[in-house]
Protein backbone atom coordinates (compact mmCIF):
# COMPACT_ATOMS: atom_id res chain seq x y z
CA UNK A 1 0.00 0.00 0.00
CA UNK A 2 2.83 2.39 0.85
CA UNK A 3 4.45 1.84 -2.53
CA UNK A 4 1.17 2.56 -4.34
CA UNK A 5 0.62 5.76 -2.34
CA UNK A 6 4.13 6.99 -3.10
CA UNK A 7 3.71 6.23 -6.81
CA UNK A 8 0.44 8.17 -7.02
CA UNK A 9 1.97 11.02 -4.99
CA UNK A 10 4.99 11.30 -7.29
CA UNK A 11 2.82 10.98 -10.40
CA UNK A 12 0.63 13.81 -9.16
CA UNK A 13 3.56 16.09 -8.39
CA UNK A 14 5.34 15.43 -11.68
CA UNK A 15 2.14 15.15 -13.76
CA UNK A 16 3.54 12.02 -15.41
CA UNK A 17 2.64 8.35 -15.28
CA UNK A 18 6.27 7.26 -15.55
CA UNK A 19 8.27 7.54 -12.33
CA UNK A 20 11.76 6.48 -11.27
CA UNK A 21 11.16 4.90 -7.89
CA UNK A 22 14.05 5.39 -5.51
CA UNK A 23 14.66 4.04 -2.03
CA UNK A 24 14.97 7.56 -0.61
CA UNK A 25 11.41 8.33 -1.70
CA UNK A 26 10.04 5.27 0.08
CA UNK A 27 12.08 5.73 3.25
CA UNK A 28 9.89 8.74 4.10
CA UNK A 29 7.04 6.20 4.53
CA UNK A 30 9.24 3.87 6.57
CA UNK A 31 9.45 1.22 3.82
CA UNK A 32 12.68 -0.74 3.49
CA UNK A 33 13.93 -1.92 0.10
CA UNK A 34 12.73 -5.51 0.53
CA UNK A 35 9.18 -4.43 1.38
CA UNK A 36 9.28 -1.94 -1.50
CA UNK A 37 10.34 -4.69 -3.89
CA UNK A 38 7.51 -6.97 -2.72
CA UNK A 39 4.99 -4.13 -3.00
CA UNK A 40 6.14 -3.22 -6.48
CA UNK A 41 5.93 -6.86 -7.60
CA UNK A 42 2.40 -7.12 -6.16
CA UNK A 43 1.28 -3.97 -8.02
CA UNK A 44 2.85 -5.33 -11.20
CA UNK A 45 1.19 -8.73 -10.75
CA UNK A 46 -2.20 -7.02 -10.23
CA UNK A 47 -1.78 -5.21 -13.56
CA UNK A 48 -1.71 -1.74 -12.03
CA UNK A 49 1.83 -0.83 -13.06
CA UNK A 50 4.54 -1.92 -15.46
CA UNK A 51 8.14 -1.93 -14.31
CA UNK A 52 11.40 -1.70 -16.25
CA UNK A 53 14.32 -2.83 -14.09
CA UNK A 54 18.01 -2.25 -14.79
CA UNK A 55 20.71 -3.67 -12.49
CA UNK A 56 22.16 -1.00 -10.23
CA UNK A 57 19.59 1.63 -11.22
CA UNK A 58 16.20 2.78 -9.98
CA UNK A 59 13.26 0.94 -11.53
CA UNK A 60 11.12 2.93 -13.96
CA UNK A 61 7.48 2.44 -13.04
CA UNK A 62 4.58 3.31 -15.35
CA UNK A 63 1.09 3.56 -13.87
CA UNK A 64 -1.32 1.76 -16.17
CA UNK A 65 -4.91 2.66 -17.01
CA UNK A 66 -7.48 0.28 -15.63
CA UNK A 67 -10.06 -0.75 -18.18
CA UNK A 68 -13.23 -2.38 -16.89
CA UNK A 69 -15.50 -4.25 -19.22
CA UNK A 70 -19.19 -3.63 -18.67
CA UNK A 71 -21.34 -6.71 -19.38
Amino acid sequence: MHVAVELWFQAGIRKRREIRLGLAQLSSFGVDRFAASRGLKALEHAGLVSVVRHPGRQPVVTILDIVQEIP
